[in-house]
């Protein structure tokens, strides 16, 4: 069995509006609310064998505050290129090219593609995965190079407005 932790970045700032988009930071609420989703993941006792995260700044920070929180060293935190805003096709591979010594993986990007992910998935179609938002899919399969956009088992979708 394998896990799949979907992840939107937390809320980011749109306060310097002259940044790149890669390098917005994080609000302060969306540095809480991930916290929140963290406390939650560790209180359900997850715990990832990777995190992966896009480069974008605001993705990288959520990964790092989830890591913090779960007792995963930010070190070993892997950014992929492939997870800013490259499509859903371009993400199912980079799962599938996951190294099968992981069993629960976490992937931190961006809508609309963790949006689209999570659609094609679950049996309810969402409109939005809101910022800091993590959907669990499970896969019955040994390998992540088996994984397929047939094979996953959606088990559930959850975001800290839930929990404030």
């Amino acid at each position: 069995m394998r896990t799949l932790y979907l992840t939107r970045h937390a809320k980011s700032s749109w306060k310097y509006p002259d940044l790149d988009d890669r390098n917005r930071p994080l609000k302060k609420r969306g540095e809480s609310d991930a916290q929140i989703m963290g406390k939650l993941l560790r209180g359900k006792g997850i715990m990832p064998s990777l995190i992966m995260s896009s480069p974008a700044k605001r993705a990288y920070d959520t990964a790092c505050i989830f890591a913090e929180t779960l007792g995963y060293s930010i070190d070993k935190i892997e950014q992929n290129d492939t997870l800013y805003f490259s499509g859903m096709p371009q993400i199912l591979e980079v799962i599938q090219q996951t190294n099968s010594s992981h069993d629960d993986i976490f992937v931190v990007g961006h809508n609309p593609d963790t949006l689209d992910l999570v659609n094609n998935y679950s049996p309810i179609d969402y409109e939005n995965v809101p910022t800091a938002g993590v959907a669990c899919i499970q896969f019955e399969v040994d390998n992540w190079s088996d994984v397929t956009l047939q094979n996953g088992i959606f088990r559930w979708l959850d975001f800290p407005s839930a929990h404030r």
